[in-house]
């Protein structure tokens, strides 16, 4: 069975309830920042944008001798997040600029009592390379909720956040990249953040399959739930073996009364 997002239909069915708990919200915002400058010359130049689902800029000054660029990007959608920061300088020349991206989303959860535990399994990962960054160090940094990490390399991992079944609970997740270049350099950031899937467990760890979740941002979030149907043959052997009984014991009792208990002494029916 798979976890049917209402979104408008729930919005509707749920408005007295949202009239408690607030008001679902979303929202994308990325931004990239780039400056560039001639140490020598006391000149100063750069970039910037500020989008929801992209931001991007670039710059180039200079000559074959003295010059300086930068290349930054961000890209954002609900449950995912990309950034690069690429600065080059040659000679007397500087750079460096940071990108972003994050997501702000609310879910609302009904048909459950109570609290429960939503996990993430998360991925993300960060990548640094410069002259002047040595091995294993990072200018990335992701977010989700409450957990923070500067990345070095991919990692997936489970994420767990508390919520209450009728009751507003607010996602944020964020990604930057940093890079910088000083006198003659290469140096690139990337960081990477994403929700794989959700699975929804309630107070005493044990995962739903009968619940809505409305999302502030109408998105299609990979909530997950065990498949009823993989509980069918569990199910069939039970409700069989409860049919059988009562034949079992109707011809266990006739086949006794027709030997006689004599020579059945383990039989706790001859009594």
């Amino acid at each position: 069975m798979r976890v049917i997002l209402m979104r408008q239909a729930l919005l509707y069915s749920a408005a007295g309830v949202l009239f408690w708990t607030g008001t679902l919200h979303a929202g994308l915002v990325t931004t990239v920042n780039g400056t560039g400058n001639f140490s020598d010359l006391s000149q100063s130049f750069g970039c910037s944008d500020t989008g929801t689902t992209s931001a991007s800029c670039s710059f180039m000054r200079g000559d074959a001798f003295l010059n300086a660029s930068g290349s930054y990007q961000a890209d954002a959608e609900y449950g995912s997040l990309d950034v690069t920061s690429m600065s080059d300088s040659f000679g007397r020349a500087d750079a460096f600029g940071t990108s972003s991206a994050s997501f702000a989303d609310t879910f609302l959860l009904t048909g459950g009592v109570g609290s429960g535990t939503l996990v993430f399994l998360t991925e993300y990962r960060g990548l640094t390379q410069s002259e002047s960054c040595p091995p294993f160090c990072s200018n990335a940094t992701v977010t989700l909720n409450t957990f923070t990490v500067k990345p070095i390399g991919p990692t997936i991992t489970n994420l767990s956040f508390s919520f209450t079944f009728g009751a507003l609970f607010n996602l944020n997740g964020s990604a930057s990249a940093f890079s910088t270049a000083v006198g003659a350099e290469e140096a690139m950031t990337t960081a990477h953040l994403k929700i794989d899937s959700i699975q929804v467990l309630n107070s005493d760890g044990a995962p739903i399959t009968n619940f809505a979740v409305t999302t502030g941002s109408g998105a299609n979030y990979p909530f997950v739930v065990p498949e009823p149907g993989n509980f069918a043959p569990v199910i069939f052997v039970l409700t069989a073996l409860v049919a059988l009984r009562p034949k079992y014991l109707r011809n266990h009792r006739l086949m006794r009364a027709r030997t006689g208990c004599a020579h059945i002494f383990a039989d706790p029916f001859c009594q």
